[in-house]
């Protein structure tokens, strides 16, 4: 009986770290996404005479600054979770 809760456990364990995995994949692609935006914005920045525009770029700019370190924060815990469970 200890056998197959043995098996049970390992099964589980494997396929949440397979799901960790997926959901790495599409962290990663989240973060690319939000890192070619900024690049789009920074190469798109307006002149210092357009207060409004420079207004809304920066607050896009912040917004997906923090957008960055969030998705990297994700991806680090989602690798210690796939580390616990690889023990």
């Amino acid at each position: 009986m200890k056998d197959v809760y043995n098996n049970v456990f390992n099964l589980i364990t494997k396929y949440q770290i397979e799901d960790s995995n997926s959901f790495l994949e599409v962290l990663t692609f989240q973060l690319k996404i939000a890192k070619y935006q900024l690049n789009f914005l920074q190469l798109n920045k307006p002149y210092w005479f357009q207060k409004k525009e420079l207004e809304e770029y920066n607050e896009k700019k912040v917004e997906l600054e923090n957008r960055i370190s969030k998705f990297k924060k994700m991806i680090s815990d989602e690798y210690m979770i796939i580390a616990k469970l690889s023990e």
